[in-house]
């Protein structure tokens, strides 16, 4: 894996768990046993378990785009920060989102709070 530009965008856990599976199934079909390799190896173990512990591998591509489809639009309004953090967090509760959202009770009614939640719910693997 070769950084191409830094800073290019924030990832969602999703894709941090793509890239990295990816990158460690190309590492092990290539048979890199460089021992310097084998600390990187570690890391990339750590963030799968971490990630897969969230429910992380049960998320799609297309729960993220409905996710940014529709919180970044009417009536709704977020910020990519603001729905990355949704994404990434999936909230259970109003206050979860209130503590994502900026100015969250100015912003959003308790209804819009309320269908935030229904459509990470719904969305989000079980």
């Amino acid at each position: 894996m070769e950084v191409l530009e830094d800073h290019a965008g924030m990832l969602t856990n999703y894709e941090v768990y793509e890239l990295v599976s990816r990158d460690r199934a190309d590492r092990v079909q290539k048979k890199q046993g460089d021992k310097q390799l084998h600390n990187l190896r570690v890391i990339q173990s750590q963030v799968i378990r971490h990630l897969e512990a969230r429910g992380t591998n049960l998320e799609s591509r297309e729960f993220i785009r409905e996710c940014f489809g529709r919180l970044k639009n009417e009536p709704y309004l977020l910020s990519s920060d603001e729905v990355l953090h949704i994404v990434n967090v999936l909230p259970k509760s109003a206050a979860e989102i209130h503590l994502l959202v900026s100015n969250c009770s100015e912003r959003l009614s308790d209804e819009q709070v309320e269908e935030i939640l229904e459509l990470v719910s719904l969305q989000a693997p079980e």
